[in-house]
């Protein structure tokens, strides 16, 4: 696809999209009090660095209050330590995102759930014993064992087609591209007015 193309099918997605916004529930619902954290990455994605772009979408309440497409600072030697790498500096921004929170006096149930499609990067959240395949990996992304084992920050398994962050690093075909933005909470906004 030419950058004319895509710059055109952008333009077309936009004019067709100028009354779609996020939607805030006012109402209070079951999901109330509770961080919806997901976090993806792809591996080695950059063709000139070599570097993986992670992504993470964090909900509250039903409503999205933080996203992110970002490329990682390190080279992830593995799809598992791209995905480790991914589920660690998502933690930092759900410590944050918590403290905020909190700030707010608002309280999120512990341990805050972060939703990975990757089970190796779970297991080597969970495990404390340095492999050969694993040392390697830097100090300061292991602080998310430590927050695992205090029972602060719990990976859990998502199939691929439940995660939400999957609509960041990459093109979809539009029924994917449409059925992740109705997940993100992105709605056309006329129909609630």
């Amino acid at each position: 696809m030419s950058h004319l193309t895509a710059a055109k099918h952008l333009l077309r997605y936009l004019k067709g999209t100028v009354n779609f916004g996020l939607l805030f529930p006012r109402a209070a619902n079951k999901s109330e009090g509770v961080l919806e954290v997901w976090c993806d990455s792809d591996w080695s994605g950059d063709t000139v660095d070599r570097r993986s772009t992670y992504d993470y979408f964090i909900q509250y309440g039903g409503a999205p209050i933080s996203w992110c497409s970002k490329k990682q600072s390190v080279v992830a030697l593995s799809t598992c330590e791209a995905e480790y790498i991914a589920s660690a500096e998502t933690t930092c921004q759900c410590i944050w995102v918590e403290s905020v929170l909190g700030d707010l006096k608002l309280n999120c149930r512990k341990p805050i759930q972060l939703m990975v499609d990757n089970k190796s990067a779970i297991s080597l959240s969970k495990n404390h014993v340095f492999h050969g395949k694993s040392k390697h990996i830097d100090t300061k992304f292991h602080f998310l064992r430590d927050l695992v084992s205090q029972g602060r920050i719990e990976l859990l398994h998502c199939s691929t087609e439940a995660q939400k962050a999957d609509i960041f690093p990459k093109a979809l075909r539009p029924c994917r591209f449409h059925q992740l933005r109705d997940l993100l909470g992105v709605k056309a906004l006329a129909s609630y007015v």
